[in-house]
């Protein structure tokens, strides 16, 4: 309000917002840069030494140093609550140095750095903190009040004794030592404080989150790359023996069968290039692949070699590990049919299986051989798979974790016995 004379005129702080009931504000004064530079003003000039600027240095570093302990107290469980100065440092200890020796503070809870400059031990404020007491220091001798815990109560108090004060005729005698200042501070502080807070939190909180992202990214891209790497090493490896088996064929003068089997190559070599990519496909393409391949090994054995494939239609959708069968129908082929003079026999055979675990996809494949060696259970260099097995069961680690595993085996009444246990999960 603005007194003219004998009469008094309500001035609308903002025109047309419909509140003429409120005094007019007055003008912000800055005397701070951002960057903590000083800004001259003719109403507010200042005349400090070097010690005196010393002096607040050393209180905001302590009081600050303080908060840091009194956190990690709290974060330790030894007090139940902190409210934190961070970010007020400098204005506490400002605020709190220009007070008089008889102006009176009413703080909220977490204006330590004034009540350090108010001559209040930093300890008091523990016990009001971990629950055993209110402070315990007398604001009378330090001009101090205590902590006010719920918001905006501190001010009544304030409005009380500031009431008193004037009564006391203590307000506006010109004399230093008999004028007494109240101050309140209030939640605003505290308010913004936490604004910023929240935003420094969602910031961190967006770039631990974009470390993350990139970290998976990159685990991924690894990832990707060791499974390359390792069907990079898969097909060489295949193509390097069907090969070999058309030179051998050649060499015997069969050049018909050489032909045909060229002919059944190219047709695996074109089906295989197109999923190049692909990690995964359907169980369906992983037999068409099969298929191929083993016509090609048909021709080379004659009626030497029987293949029965046993899978339930249903199970054509699930996903596979691309060309993850034909290195254990080669193997199979290799040393179960290979190695001997007489006939012998492949049976694949696939499930779907639901167990306390999960639902899984199990395929097998079984010869008639000589069974596997005492090796066959590792999966390191000389262990009896031969790369092909091995490759496939690092593609298993690589693609599902714990998920996938290949057993290998020699089961009663012999030959040997592979099995590709993998999730189960439909890809259409």
């Amino acid at each position: 309000m603005t007194v003219i004379g004998d009469a008094t005129e309500v001035v609308d702080p903002v025109p047309g917002a419909g509140a003429p009931h409120l005094p007019q504000q007055p003008d912000l004064i800055q005397l701070l840069t951002p960057e903590g530079e000083r800004v001259e003003h003719p109403e507010y000039s200042i005349e400090i030494s070097d010690d005196e600027l010393r002096g607040l240095y050393r209180d905001l570093a302590l009081v600050r140093r303080w908060d840091v302990e009194a956190t990690a107290l709290q974060r330790q469980g030894e007090l139940g609550i902190w409210a934190s100065l961070l970010g007020q440092e400098a204005a506490q200890i400002g605020a709190g140095r220009a007070l008089g020796p008889g102006d009176m503070a009413f703080p909220t809870y977490r204006e330590h750095g004034v009540l350090y400059t108010r001559g209040i031990d930093p300890i008091m404020p523990f016990g009001l903190f971990r629950g055993v007491d209110q402070g315990g220091w007398d604001p009378n001798e330090f001009k101090f009040n205590t902590y006010t815990i719920v918001i905006g109560a501190q001010t009544l108090h304030a409005t009380g004794y500031a009431m008193g004060v004037q009564r006391d005729g203590a307000v506006g005698t010109g004399d230093p030592t008999r004028d007494t200042a109240v101050v309140a501070y209030w939640v605003v502080l505290s308010i913004q404080t936490a604004i910023r807070n929240e935003s420094l939190f969602q910031e961190r909180a967006q770039a631990v989150l974009r470390s993350d992202l990139r970290a998976s990214q990159l685990e991924t891209q690894v990832a990707q790359a060791r499974l390359g790497a390792l069907k990079a090493q898969l097909q060489p490896h295949f193509l390097f023996n069907t090969l070999n088996a058309i030179v051998v064929l050649v060499r015997q003068q069969k050049g018909q069968q050489a032909e045909e089997t060229l002919a059944r190559f190219s047709d695996l070599l074109r089906a295989v290039l197109a999923d190049m990519d692909a990690q995964e496909v359907t169980l369906q393409r992983e037999l068409e692949y099969l298929r191929l391949y083993l016509s090609i090994e048909q021709l080379r054995f004659s009626d030497r070699l029987r293949v029965d494939i046993d899978v339930d239609p249903e199970l054509l959708d699930a996903a596979v590990p691309h060309m993850a069968l034909q290195p254990i129908v080669e193997n199979a082929i290799r040393h179960g049919i290979g190695a001997r003079a007489s006939p012998g026999a492949i049976r694949i055979h696939g499930r779907r299986i639901r167990d306390e675990s999960g639902d899984h996809l199990q395929v097998s494949v079984r010869d008639d051989g000589p069974g596997f060696g005492a090796k066959c259970a590792s999966s390191g260099p000389g262990s009896g798979l031969g790369l092909g097995l091995a490759n496939t069961r690092a593609r298993l680690k690589q693609l599902y974790g714990e998920g996938a595993e290949l057993r290998a085996e020699s089961p009663e009444g012999g030959g040997a016995l592979v099995t590709l246990v993998l999730p189960f999960r439909e890809t259409r």
